[in-house]
């Protein structure tokens, strides 16, 4: 029998009894997961619909929902409007994507507007860290290296109409320890009446390259006790036109690939003779450890407007 072939608990509980000492307690606690997702649309054009769905949901168990919207050709002239959010959540990674796209040709007046967001996110909290090592002292300081892979872009075509077209989409990325904050960033995109886009970072996401690991501040931890960290990925996107706009706004939010614990390194940073696991997050002796069963190893909260088609010239 190989390690690959035994149950995912029995298979943890092998790796960590191989790397563990023997007088080591090997605990687990149950993570808890909250996805949410909201698909919103703000009309000011007869027939005046206007939609707010999505769903708020948090568990110790794998999560999974979906909300889908489609209003296409219900205004003068061909368009398609539609929103879809996925969210689902299990394990210690996040992956989160939005898009939307807003394609039509003018509607109304320059008083009127059309409006559509898109939001979602995951949070994971891991309830089973343990720092192992000498008795004394009774605490350590480390930090926590976190991986992120993503892009994101916003662009708008005003073709005719008064300017008060627009589109942004900006994405957070978090990581709390207690009460403490001890890592953020945030990136965003925007454009407006057809203006190059502008892009701008903060916290630990600054300058970020799109595909990288991020590292927390310096924390304290206790030795040889559980411990919980949670981290949260977050994606808003919307577009925005005046009745009187035709064109094309849209904004792309593409982190579907990962949030997670850094994969390339040791997780956290500690000193000589300590190590750090967690049974339910497969950290072992300090690795975040990519088990066989891909559905064990992912949070997903996808939040999506899907692309639109382009209206159809009138006959002459």
């Amino acid at each position: 029998m190989t390690l690959h072939s035994l149950p995912r608990p029995l298979c943890l509980f092998v790796l960590l009894s191989a790397v563990l000492p023997a007088s080591a307690a090997i605990t687990t606690s149950a993570p808890t997961y909250h996805i949410y997702a909201d698909a919103e649309t703000d009309f000011d054009l007869p027939p005046y619909n206007e939609y707010n769905g999505g769903f708020d949901q948090s568990s110790n168990l794998t999560q999974s929902n979906a909300v889908n919207y489609d209003y296409s050709n219900t205004y003068r002239g061909e368009h398609h409007f539609a929103i879809n959010i996925f969210s689902a959540a299990n394990q210690a990674s996040a992956h989160e994507s939005v898009n939307v796209t807003f394609l039509t040709p003018a509607q109304g007046s320059p008083s009127d507007y059309t409006k559509m967001i898109g939001t979602g996110y995951a949070t994971v909290t891991i309830n089973d860290l343990i720092v192992n090592g000498p008795a004394s002292p009774a605490n350590v300081t480390t930090s926590l290296h976190m991986h992120l892979d993503g892009t994101l872009a916003a662009s708008t075509a005003l073709n005719t109409g008064s300017p008060g077209m627009s589109s942004d989409t900006s994405i957070s990325a978090t990581l709390v320890y207690g009460s403490n904050t001890i890592g953020s960033g945030t990136l965003s995109a925007s454009s407006s009446n057809g203006s190059a886009p502008t892009t701008s970072s903060t916290g630990w996401l600054s300058n970020f390259t799109g595909n990288q690991d991020i590292v927390s501040s310096p924390f304290s931890v206790p030795v040889n006790t559980l411990f919980s960290v949670t981290f949260t990925l977050s994606i808003t996107s919307q577009a925005i036109l005046n009745g009187d706009d035709a064109g094309l706004a849209q904004t792309y939010a593409d982190f579907g690939n990962t949030f997670s614990f850094a994969t390339d390194s040791p997780v956290f940073d500690l000193p000589t003779g300590y190590t750090a696991n967690s049974p339910s997050a497969n950290l072992i002796a300090n690795q975040y450890i990519l088990l066989p069963e891909p559905t064990s190893l992912s949070l997903l909260a996808v939040a999506s407007i899907y692309p639109l088609r382009r209206p159809k010239k009138s006959p002459r």
